[in-house]
C-alpha cells in the first residue's frame, strides 16, 4: 500500500472499512477452500480406507462435512453482499 493510498484510507473511514472487509473477503476465501478440501478429504479417506467405522458414525462425518461447506459457502455470500452496499 502506498502513502497515498495509506493517508487516503486514513481520512476517509469509509474507503478504510471498505478496504477492511474487502481483506476479510480475502482471508475467508482462503479460509473457506481450506475447509472445503479437509472436509471432502476426510469423508472421502473415511469412505475409502476401509476403517472400521460404524456406518452411522461415516454418515454423519459426510453430512457434518457438507455442512461445513454448506455454510461456509453461505457466509462467503453475506460477506460479498455486506461489501457491495459498503
Amino acid at each position: 500500500m502506498t502513502n497515498a493510498t495509506t493517508s487516503t484510507l486514513s481520512e476517509n473511514p469509509a474507503s478504510r472499512i471498505k478496504q477492511d472487509l474487502v481483506d476479510l473477503c480475502d482471508s475467508y476465501k482462503r479460509f473457506q477452500y481450506y475447509c472445503a478440501f479437509y472436509c471432502k478429504s476426510s469423508s472421502v479417506l473415511v469412505r475409502c480406507c476401509n476403517m472400521e467405522l460404524d456406518e452411522d458414525y461415516v454418515e454423519g462425518m459426510a453430512r457434518f462435512a457438507q455442512m461445513v461447506i454448506e455454510q461456509s459457502q453461505e457466509i462467503d455470500l453475506q460477506l460479498k453482499k455486506l461489501l457491495r452496499t459498503v
